[in-house]
């Protein structure tokens, strides 16, 4: 991270901020279902009302891989056209921006 911040990279700090925020909403043994709400009362299941993959994942798309972001980041072609084609597709997992 200190090496992002001194080659003036910053954008690469905050996708991994970014994509590393989207990863924790999906249950860990699941690769495309969000996790539960949050409560502190009692353990909920089912899919977390304020998530949603596709809207969360089209965001990180086009803020950090279009060949139009703001803060695109350095990715080779092949990268960058697996995650043009999830996000075309709206398909979208746990571990598209891996």
């Amino acid at each position: 991270i200190q090496h992002c911040a001194r080659e003036f990279s910053t954008e690469n700090i905050q996708f991994w901020n970014a994509v590393n925020e989207y990863k924790s909403k999906f249950k860990d043994e699941e690769n495309c279902l969000p996790l539960p709400p949050l409560d502190s009362d009692d353990e909920a299941s089912g899919p977390r009302e304020d998530f949603d993959a596709i809207k969360e994942g089209t965001e990180l798309y086009k803020r950090f891989v279009a060949v139009t972001a703001e803060e695109q980041i350095n990715l080779n072609a092949k990268q960058r056209n697996f995650i043009k084609s999830v996000a075309e597709s709206k398909s979208f997992q746990k571990d598209t921006f891996d």
